[in-house]
């Protein structure tokens, strides 16, 4: 049996829906991510560290 830790990474910024155009031009801008839209929110997410450190 294998125990550890696993670190993740991650660049996320989280506005209301009516901002959703802004999110869309981070995702332009950056040419990654991905956008995740909940009830009220909407989050603009990195999670590729080489992605990250461009």
């Amino acid at each position: 049996m294998r125990l550890g830790v696993q670190v993740l990474i991650s660049f996320v910024i989280t506005q209301h829906v009516r901002d959703v155009e802004i999110m869309l031009k981070f995702k332009s801008f950056f040419c990654c991510g991905t956008l995740i839209r909940n009830k009220d929110t909407v989050q603009f997410r990195i999670r590729n560290i080489r992605d990250l450190s461009e």
